[in-house]
Order: C-alpha cells, then sequence, then structure tokens
C-alpha cells in the first residue's frame, strides 16, 4: 500500500471500572496516542540549460542581430516525485528587442504566453521545445537601439505545484432545452459574466442543483476532484421584449484542482447571448480539446475575450467557433497553434463588429473547409492571410461574403488547385476596388455562381488565368457589379456550364465584353442574363434549343447610345433567339444575328 496513503491511528482508551461501596466511585484510566502519516514526495527539476549551475540559456553564440532565429528544449522532470506535477511555463522578454518572440511551434507561429503541462504517473518527464525569431521587418528604429548592447537577458519562468489529481470539467450543452445544469434555457440567457477559480469560499455548503442554483458539473461521477459551478445575483437585470424582468447572474466554476476542458468543447458556450466577460484566470486547461467547433457561437454581448491561456495544439474543428459574436471588436488568436485543424467554415462569421483579427499564428496547412469563414464581417476593413496555406481546401464557398468594408484583399499566397466550390466567395465585398485572382488554380472548381455578386466597387477584373473546364454553375456570377468597366473573360470554357441566370444582370458600367470563347451548348437558364446592361456592346451565340428559362434576358440592356448585343444562332435556335430578343425593352438595341 502507498506510504503516503497509510494513517496510523492510536485510538484514546477510556475504561471505566465501578466499585460498589456503599456508594459510586468513578476510575478512570486514560491513554493518549499519536496520529502519523507519511507525506507523499513532490520531486520537479528542470534540465536543458545552456549552463545548469547558473539556469542560463544562451540563444546564440556570438553577436545576435535581426533575422536570427533558432530553438532550445528543456525537459520537465518529476521522476521520483509521488504526487503528480503541473508545470506552467511562460518567458518574461527582460532586455530583449520587442521584435524578438517566443514561440510554441516549429513554424514560429503560435506565440508561447503561459503554457501547461501535466506531468502524472503515466508520463514523469516532458520535452519541451522552445522556438524564436528575430523579425527584422518590423521596425528598423526599434532594432537599432540594439546595436553593439550587451547583457540582452530573458528570464524563463517555470512553476510547479503538487496536484493529487486535476478535476475535469462537463459539456452540459444539448440541442433540446439547451443543456443541463446552468447551460439549461432557464439560465444561460442570463449569464452576464464567467469567471474560472479555484476559490472555493463562497461555493454553497452543498450544491443541490436548481434550488440553490449549484450544481456539480464535474465530467465523472467517480473523479476524485470535484468541478462546481454555482449562480450569484449580479444586482444587474434584463427586460425582454415582452416586458419581463430577468435576473442577471455571474457565474463561478470552480475547483481545489486545476481545471481541465473537456476533449469536445462543441457549443459549450453557444447563445450565452447576454455575457460580457469570461475570466478563465489561467484556469482552464485545454490541452486535451479535439473539438471547439460553435464554442462561442452567438456570444453576441462579448465585447472582450482573452484566449491567450487556449492551447490549440490537439484541436481539429473549429468551425463557428466565434461566429456571431457581435460585439466584438478584435481578436488576437496569435498564440493558437491550429497545425491540426481540418474544419474553419463559419469561424468568424457573422462577427459583424470585428475590426481586426490577428491570425499570425494560424498554421491551415490540413484545412480543408474554409466556407463562410469571415462572413459578414462586416467591419474588417482589412484582412492579414499571408500566412494561410490553403493546398487542401476544398470549399471556399461564400468564404469572404459581405465584408462589406474591405477595401482590398491579397490572396497571393492561396493555392486552390483543390477547390471545387467558390460560389459567393466575394459577393458584396462591396469596398473592394480591385482584386488580383492571377495565382488562383480554378481547375477543379465546379460552382462559381455569385462569385462576385455585388462588389458595386470593382471597376476592373482579369480573370484570364481562370481554367473553367469543370464549372457547371455560373448564375449571378457577376450580378450588381455595377462599376465594372472592363471584364476579361477570354480565358473562359463553359462547356460545361448549364446555369448563366443573371449572370451579368446590373453590369451598367460595362461597355463591351468578349463572349468569343463561350460555349452555351448545355445553358438551359438565362433568365436575366444581360438584364440591365445598358452600356454593353458583345455579341452571344446561342447553341443549344435547350434553354428553358430566358425570361428577362434582355431587359433593360444596350439602351445607351451606341450600345448593341447581337445574338447568333445554330438553326435549331432560329426560333428561340427570336423569342429571347422579345423579353427586350425600353429602347433596347438587341438584333439577331447570324447563323452559327
Amino acid at each position: 500500500m502507498d506510504k503516503k496513503k497509510i494513517i496510523l491511528i492510536t485510538l484514546v482508551i477510556i475504561i471505566v471500572i465501578s466499585v460498589v461501596i456503599g456508594s459510586f466511585a468513578y476510575y478512570k484510566i486514560t491513554i493518549n496516542g499519536n496520529i502519523e502519516a507519511t507525506a507523499g514526495k513532490a520531486v520537479f527539476n528542470v534540465s536543458g540549460f545552456t549552463n545548469e549551475s547558473t539556469k542560463e540559456i544562451v540563444l546564440k553564440e556570438g553577436k545576435l542581430i535581426p533575422g536570427d532565429s533558432g530553438e532550445f528544449t528543456i525537459r520537465l522532470d518529476a521522476t521520483g516525485s509521488d504526487v503528480d506535477m503541473y508545470v506552467s511555463y511562460s518567458i518574461s522578454k527582460g532586455t530583449l528587442p520587442k521584435n524578438l518572440k517566443f514561440y510554441t511551434s516549429k513554424d514560429k507561429k503560435s506565440v508561447l504566453y503561459k503554457n501547461y503541462e501535466l506531468l502524472d504517473s503515466s508520463n514523469k518527464t516532458k520535452d519541451v521545445t522552445i522556438y524564436w525569431y528575430w523579425n527584422p521587418y518590423v521596425s528598423d528604429e526599434e532594432d537599432a537601439a540594439y546595436i553593439n548592447k550587451t547583457n540582452v537577458t530573458a528570464t524563463i519562468n517555470l512553476e510547479a505545484v503538487q496536484i493529487s489529481q486535476y478535476a475535469m470539467m462537463k459539456n452540459g450543452y444539448s440541442s433540446a432545452n439547451g443543456g443541463t445544469e446552468f447551460w439549461n434555457n432557464t439560465y444561460k440567457p442570463y449569464i452576464r459574466t464567467i469567471t474560472f477559480d479555484n476559490d472555493l469560499s463562497n461555493l454553497p455548503s452543498s450544491c443541490t442543483g436548481d434550488s440553490n442554483l449549484c450544481w456539480d458539473v464535474s465530467y465523472s461521477s467517480t473523479q476524485n476532484k470535484k468541478v462546481y459551478a454555482y449562480l450569484i445575483d449580479s444586482g444587474e437585470d434584463y427586460t425582454d421584449d415582452n416586458s419581463v424582468s430577468h435576473d442577471l447572474y455571474n457565474l463561478y466554476i470552480v475547483s481545489e484542482a486545476p481545471i481541465f476542458a473537456p476533449s469536445d468543447c462543441s457549443f459549450l458556450f453557444v447563445k450565452f447571448e447576454k455575457l460580457e466577460n469570461i475570466n478563465f484566470n489561467n484556469n482552464f486547461n485545454t490541452s486535451n480539446v479535439t473539438n471547439m467547433d460553435r464554442m462561442f457561437q452567438s456570444c453576441k454581448s462579448l465585447t472582450n475575450l482573452d484566449l491567450s491561456s487556449f492551447n490549440t495544439s490537439k484541436v481539429t474543428y473549429m468551425g463557428g467557433m466565434l461566429s456571431y459574436c457581435s460585439s466584438l471588436t478584435s481578436l488576437n488568436l496569435s498564440s493558437f497553434n491550429t497545425s491540426n485543424v481540418i474544419n474553419m467554415q463559419y469561424t468568424f462569421s457573422n462577427s459583424s463588429s470585428l475590426t481586426s483579427i490577428d491570425l499570425s499564428s494560424f498554421n491551415t496547412s490540413n484545412v480543408t473547409d474554409m466556407r463562410q469563414m469571415f462572413q459578414s464581417c462586416k467591419s474588417l476593413t482589412n484582412l492579414d492571410l499571408s500566412s494561410f496555406n490553403t493546398s487542401k481546401v476544398t470549399y471556399m464557398m461564400s468564404m469572404f461574403s459581405d465584408c462589406s468594408s474591405l477595401t482590398s484583399l491579397d490572396l497571393g499566397s492561396f493555392n486552390t488547385s483543390n477547390v471545387k466550390n467558390m460560389q459567393y466567395t466575394f459577393s458584396y465585398c462591396s469596398s473592394l476596388t480591385s482584386i488580383d485572382l492571377s495565382s488562383f488554380n480554378t481547375s477543379k472548381v465546379i460552382y462559381m455562381s455569385g462569385m462576385f455578386k455585388g462588389c458595386t466597387s470593382l471597376t476592373s477584373l482579369d480573370l484570364s488565368s481562370f481554367n473553367t473546364s469543370n464549372v457547371t454553375e455560373m448564375l449571378a456570377m457577376f450580378l450588381e457589379c455595377s462599376s465594372l468597366t472592363s471584364l476579361n473573360l477570354s480565358s473562359f470554357n463553359t462547356a460545361k456550364v448549364t446555369n448563366m441566370s443573371s449572370m451579368f444582370e446590373d453590369c451598367s458600367s460595362l461597355t463591351s465584353l468578349d463572349l468569343s470563347s463561350f460555349n452555351t451548348s448545355k445553358v438551359t437558364n438565362m433568365w436575366g442574363v444581360f438584364s440591365y446592361c445598358s452600356s454593353l456592346t458583345t455579341t452571344i451565340n446561342i447553341m443549344s434549343a435547350g434553354v428553358t428559362n430566358y425570361n428577362y434576358m434582355f431587359n433593360g440592356a444596350a439602351t445607351s447610345n451606341g450600345a448593341k448585343i447581337t445574338v447568333n444562332y445554330i438553326a435549331d435556335a432560329s426560333a428561340l433567339v427570336d423569342n429571347m430578343i422579345a423579353t427586350k425593352s425600353y429602347n433596347s438595341n438587341v438584333v439577331k444575328g447570324s447563323q452559327i
């Protein structure tokens, strides 16, 4: 038996002897014993320093200069310890250059703030590699201050505490009623703040559930260290649309041991609509989390969210993680390690107040789905995606849709060779004046519908590099691109396209369009394709009699002076073309051309 669990207790024995001698007399014999125990031994060592005696690490032999980078590994060691050790490590910059940063990932993306490791009976040692890089491209003035400077130092902070066991919390979400405990729709819409803590002083003497708003939210009923959650009236209230007043609560999630998140954190805080602040207090360990899908979705009252303590190294799903957080104005995700993430669909979708997102740490080399990733991020004026690796991405539909404040977008680093769906990718990016897509490989794309719909500020668009040989749908592709004066579609192969409805509708500034490469033999839908292209001069070849929907095809088209649309046709489509031209209105100059 483990010595630390042996407690020797000698009971105090009271012997009472009574003797009847006319009257009662009492005699006591008292024996005093000892209570003994052997405490578990806590052991923690660190090795890997350049100089073990002084605990120093030399980043580089010789002079340190801008552009230098490297790595070092330290070993956390609890060998010989009878108890588990919970280790935190961080780096205080000291006199190091501001532009020299430390990272937890080899690609030097995930900035090291504060990380945690658990050394338990199954793993007494852990090698931690820390990477560093002095970025020479940030500020010459800042770097110049370090020329010939001596004693450039930093401090690595390591702290180990002994724990008998960590405490894992549950995920009580369910789609039926919001969930159990505080996740229930009775409470979660009215939670104002969440605080994670190890202070149990305000915890009710017993957690009896709804009766005293205190619950056991431990992951397992058998775990030794429990996690409790309790609500306290915040003193504020909220009046709903039906004029009903509701108390707003502060939620505390507490345990005497470090709190670990469950591996599945999907929907964990979804629809906490009155939640204004979450304080994780470095007491919410996410190192085992694999799923963060919709974790904070619809936390629409959050104005700030500090996720610097999150360890995302095992996460594979981040879909919708921060979507509909409509009050957040900025997000710093520079500590995120996303090297294992495969799904980022809807990640920031409809977070309409976001003006900046730091995505410099994002490693997207394994991501396959980016659909609607930034959709309706209406306040973003700039988005740095230079670190993105999109080589495995297959879905990009609506990725930037309705990012109406974006004035520029550099996608030169994008590899789109595996993308199949680009429909509505840039739709309603109404502030974009130009976009360079010369690096796009579209050879596998099937859907391009609405790709540039509502890009009302675009004046020109060169798509001469596009390979559209597999595209089947182009409906509304350029709908409402009202400022476009030129459009290069010379490379377009439309042999598989079946739907062109509203393709150029409301392109009222287009004066010419070369459609000589267009093959319309499989097109069945041409509804409104040139509607309100009032200044356009072009020729379209109708190569099939199978077009079944051509209403409003030329409605309001070619009405300006000098504008003209000529419609050539195959013999079988002659009558069809007559009917198409009949859809014109006003003073449209649409004429039947020659048979092809």
